[in-house]
């Protein structure tokens, strides 16, 4: 019998919670014990979990686990009719989110918003218009971070 893995089901949904309840993905993995990276890599559907991680999750964000996530192996079930198809999806070039960038450039995000307010952050946009979550491709948050670790972004940088 092959050991349980969990996968997240909806990234977005996680996410969502994880805002609701005011949880940064640092805050939540210190809350359940983990590493910030294995948060970081759950949520990006590229890792998966035990059960007991997961519903220590699902309890920070006020669910029950099947909200969050699915079963990742069909292994140890002899019923594999009702079982959700695994689906692994690979994106290239994935969106971050203000917090998420912060985070890869180890900074505080307040320090993040002095650059913007600056004009000398990333280039965030938002898919909702005005008032929406700040988002930004990986890429485009890693030649920003490049550009500040060289100090290219002028006197905002020296601050």
């Amino acid at each position: 019998m092959a050991k349980t893995s969990l996968r997240v089901i909806d990234t977005e949904r996680l996410r969502d919670a994880m805002q609701r309840h005011g949880l940064s993905m640092t805050r939540l993995a210190e809350n359940v014990q983990v590493s910030r990276e294995f948060i970081s890599k759950l949520i990006a559907r590229r890792r998966n979990c035990r059960p007991q991680i997961a519903d220590a999750i699902a309890a920070q964000l006020g669910q029950s686990t099947n909200v969050f996530f699915a079963s990742a192996t069909s292994e140890d079930s002899d019923n594999k009719e009702f079982e959700m198809p695994v689906q692994s999806v690979t994106i290239d070039d994935p969106y971050l989110y203000i917090e998420d960038v912060a985070e890869l450039a180890c900074m505080e995000l307040a320090t993040l918003r002095y650059y913007r307010a600056m004009g000398k952050g990333p280039d965030f946009f938002s898919m909702a218009g005005k008032g929406g979550r700040l988002r930004i491709r990986l890429s485009k948050a890693r030649a920003w971070i490049e550009e500040y670790e060289n100090g290219e972004l002028g006197e905002a940088a020296g601050r």
